[in-house]
């Protein structure tokens, strides 16, 4: 599988993701940036425009009315320095006019301009040739009122120039706005999918490390530990997998210690065991009321340790290669009452009482794989039981399973064992004094039977109410019997 990154640690990915993530969001900053310099230098040099162009045409009539005062006084007098004063007004409104004529774009402003000018040279020609009282100067002096007009209604179109530039600068604005709008939503896109993808490179080694971690813990070897990532989280990958290997191969060895030891222990116990029941038997002689105490404990005790080797072995063998489950019609009820039976000494020694509910029922299972997990759940009940108490066992169908419960008044289980209750080898806290602690299997070994035959197994109650176990199993497999 190709791999989607070449970094050789987390630390140089968490910084590449940073810098990859900050990119579009500083390509976005700059883009705005650009944008707003371009909208304020545009707006500066509308202002300016304005401006220039309204003071232009003010000082254009300003300049009229100076010309229209000079061209009177001038009628009045007939002076040369007043016409040379005219003249010297007239030569600024020519200077002003011609720079207006050059700046102008407007065709509608070009052709008021160029009214303006031929109206003012008429009017100077006029001046200049007849003389400054004639009937011709008077007329003429008339036309300052057509200049005055034509220079007030360009001073008008100045303001309709400038809202239009105006207009036109609040559309650029509009259009910048939407660009730069658009423009983060992409780039905000771009960045939260670089992290949305960053995050996933990120996450998904770290994940797998700790489905690693949690398979080990949970003694679940099998799995191969694969971590893909980063060079440093796949080296702590490869240690993970050193580890469950070494684990694993220390459980084999574990597991074929258990048989061997096992098988050992059990020729020497069956000559123990078959010895104490010929004491007690009296096969050597009469044994006096003490020597036959010795011998029942003797006995009793080589029965306990052939049950505690019986849980090496097939907890061994559950390990080794599962359950072995042989399937026949096993009657529940009557295997519930032989086990039962089994324990009516221990019984009637605590002055314990064994409340029996139970229905008729069969189902295709391995009647020794369930006698165990009987027996395993009615011994830890009676161990755990306070003298006199009670123990109820209960057997019936409940909709499409078959259930099994066992309720003690012990102690109860704590809420920090009950999680590891079923773990193999795990004891928790000890019963009355005078029992032996077992050997933390017989739990473990029933959860392993009752999977094999595809029940499950639970813990319910209160902590402080007794142990309560639960056992159900498939309703296919179960047929009830009147």
């Amino acid at each position: 599988m190709m791999r989607l990154y070449f970094t050789k640690s987390l630390l140089t990915l968490i910084l590449s993701a940073f810098a990859l993530v900050a990119i579009p969001m500083l390509v976005a900053l700059w883009t705005a940036t650009l944008a707003i310099d371009r909208l304020a230098a545009q707006s500066q040099q509308t202002v300016l425009l304005a401006v220039d162009f309204i003071q232009d045409r003010r000082m254009l009539v300003e300049q009229v009315t100076a010309l229209e005062r000079g061209a009177r006084q001038f009628q009045v007098v007939g002076d040369e320095a007043v016409f040379r004063s005219y003249q010297a007004s007239r030569e600024q409104f020519q200077h002003t006019a011609q720079r207006l004529a050059h700046g102008v774009e407007d065709v509608a402003q070009q052709g008021s301009m160029r009214a303006l000018r031929d109206q003012e040279r008429a009017i100077f020609e006029t001046l200049r040739t007849y003389p400054h009282d004639g009937p011709e100067i008077r007329a003429a002096l008339q036309g300052f009122s057509e200049l005055s007009e034509l220079t007030h209604d360009m001073l008008a179109g100045s303001r309709h120039f400038i809202d239009g530039e105006l207009d036109a600068l609040r559309s650029e604005a509009t259009q910048i706005k939407s660009g730069v709008l658009w423009q983060a939503v992409l780039l905000s896109g771009v960045a939260i999918g670089l992290a949305v993808i960053f995050t996933y490179l990120i996450a998904r080694p770290i994940h797998q490390i700790e489905g690693a971690i949690r398979r080990l813990g949970n003694e679940q070897f099998n799995a191969p530990v694969a971590v893909r990532g980063p060079r440093d989280l796949e080296v702590v990958g490869q240690r993970l997998e050193w580890l469950r290997v070494r684990l694993l191969t220390l459980e084999e060895e574990k597991n074929k210690f258990l048989r061997h030891i096992s098988h050992e222990l059990k020729t020497p116990l069956a000559a123990l065991r078959e010895g104490s029941n010929l004491l007690m038997q009296e096969a050597v002689g009469t044994l006096n009321s003490a020597q036959h105490d010795v011998a029942a404990i003797l006995h009793s005790n080589t029965i306990q340790l052939q049950k505690r080797i019986e849980d090496l072995l097939n907890f061994s063998a559950a390990c080794y290669r599962g359950p072995v489950v042989v399937r026949a019609p096993v009657k529940l009820h009557r295997l519930v009452k032989r086990v039962a039976a089994d324990h009516k000494h221990v019984i009637l020694a605590k002055r314990l009482r064994l409340s029996l509910d139970i229905e008729p029922l069969v189902v295709q299972a391995d009647e020794e794989r369930l006698r165990s997990v009987i027996d395993n759940l009615l011994s830890n009940a009676v161990k755990y039981s306070p003298l006199g108490g009670e123990v109820t066992v209960r057997l019936g169908a409940e909709g499409e399973r078959a259930v099994l419960e066992v309720r003690d008044q012990g102690p109860g289980v704590p809420f920090e064992e009950r999680e590891r209750i079923f773990d193999p080898f795990f004891q928790g806290r000890p019963a009355s004094v005078g029992h032996v602690r077992g050997t933390g299997l017989g739990l473990s070994i029933a959860r392993e039977y009752v999977a094999a035959h595809g029940g499950g197994i639970e813990l319910l109650g209160e902590p402080d109410r007794g142990a309560h176990f639960r056992v159900s199993l498939p309703r296919e497999d179960i047929r009830s019997i009147a």
